[in-house]
């Protein structure tokens, strides 16, 4: 159930909905949309040199990991969804008295790079790793640069039992800002005139970097979803129950779908209506 839809073309509205009764101020679940903005911040945090390379493994930022599979990933991997490792099913992290425990307890089942399996752990093990390269957590880096810069000031980002904003979901944004997030993504990490992640980490986190699968059953970047439509390629944030932010580059377009957290579901139907 589509609650809100924002069209916009060349920084002009072009179309819109609001369901009846629903508030375009209400801050909307985003499920996996936050992974993408997860994928900006961590970019952020490349540009400030927080992090030197995404190519460097976990254990050059944090000895937590040491002593376990975890150890060999890299950042990269993480944010690629191919690290070659899979979490205990019948756990999740909302669950565990130690979510670092908990991520290095996963159990290899194939080389790092080799094999895109989308999961939760990954996106929250990275939210660790940055905030012990930088000291702050996804929330903080967000309200300090990202969130800042686009006047983003109401919004909800839930943490686990040791205060690390998840970076898997959790956040609360609402409509209205997530156009934000996609302005800034059409404009290559610059926010009316102002930069605020660089432009060579959106064109490396917004491109295919393997050939992904479910649940979008398309390529993947770094958190984002790659797809192409009738020879146009876009990408897009995709959160369960219909949250999408979908940036055409080759059409000047952003087009936002906040849809009902309980009741929503796939929207592509009409995202493929709107690219006609």
């Amino acid at each position: 159930m589509v609650n809100m839809v924002l069209y916009q073309r060349e920084g002009e509205q072009i179309a819109s909905f609001v369901k009846d009764g629903f508030d375009p101020q209400t801050l909307v679940r985003q499920y996996s949309v936050t992974k993408s903005i997860a994928s900006l911040l961590t970019g952020i945090c490349v540009d400030q040199g927080h992090i030197q390379s995404v190519n460097d493994q976990v254990s050059f930022y944090t000895d937590a990991y040491q002593g376990s599979v975890c150890a060999e990933i890299c950042l990269k991997h993480l944010l690629c969804m191919d690290d070659g490792c899979v979490d205990d099913a019948h756990c999740g992290v909302n669950e565990a008295d130690d979510p670092i425990a908990f991520y290095a307890a996963a159990k290899r089942v194939a080389e790092p790079g080799a094999v895109y399996k989308y999961q939760s752990r990954p996106a929250n093990m990275l939210g660790h790793v940055v905030r012990a390269a930088t000291g702050k957590t996804f929330q903080e880096i967000a309200q300090g640069y990202l969130f800042k810069a686009l006047g983003i000031t109401d919004f909800k980002w839930e943490c686990d039992s040791i205060g690390n904003s998840y970076g898997s979901a959790g956040l609360y944004l609402r409509a209205a800002d997530m156009l934000k997030i996609g302005e800034l993504c059409l404009d290559k990490g610059v926010y009316k005139g102002q930069r605020v992640v660089s432009e060579a980490w959106i064109e490396e986190s917004c491109r295919s970097h393997n050939a992904g699968g479910p649940p979008e059953n398309t390529s993947y970047g770094y958190y984002w979803w790659c797809r192409e439509f009738k020879k146009e390629h876009f990408y897009y944030a995709a959160g369960m129950r219909g949250q999408r932010i979908v940036i055409r580059p080759d059409c000047n377009e952003i087009i936002v779908i906040a849809s009902d957290p309980d009741h929503g579901s796939n929207p592509w139907s009409l995202i493929e209506l709107l690219l006609k």
